[in-house]
């Protein structure tokens, strides 16, 4: 039998790339809703009024993404000198304080 279980959704940092709300758009799609629910229900992709959206407020939805066995496993492979070695050009390369301050802290 089907049960509801609620959870508070978990959301990253506020982030300026991040939009400020995204609902994906096979949620809209009127005319196939039956299908895509039972696709959905078949996947086990949760359904509810919280699960809307991917992004809110500049934050992006952490619960219900990749397994957290297999991030900590990536995690694992993370060490300063390989996220430093982002060249100078990339875009992400103004970031990298903020990378090493969430590794060490993930670490502890």
């Amino acid at each position: 039998s089907d049960h509801y279980t609620f959870h508070m959704p978990i959301f990253s940092d506020m982030h300026p790339c991040i939009p400020r709300l995204y609902v994906m758009p096979w949620k809209h799609d009127m005319k196939n809703r039956k299908l895509i629910l039972k696709h959905q229900a078949l996947a086990k992709i949760p359904h509810d009024f919280t699960e809307e959206s991917l992004f809110w407020s500049k934050r992006e939805r952490l619960c219900h993404g990749q397994d957290r066995k297999c991030l900590e496993d990536q995690m694992n492979h993370l060490t300063p000198g390989t996220i430093l070695q982002l060249p100078l050009s990339s875009h992400m390369s103004k970031h990298r304080s903020l990378v090493l301050t969430r590794w060490a802290r993930a670490r502890s």
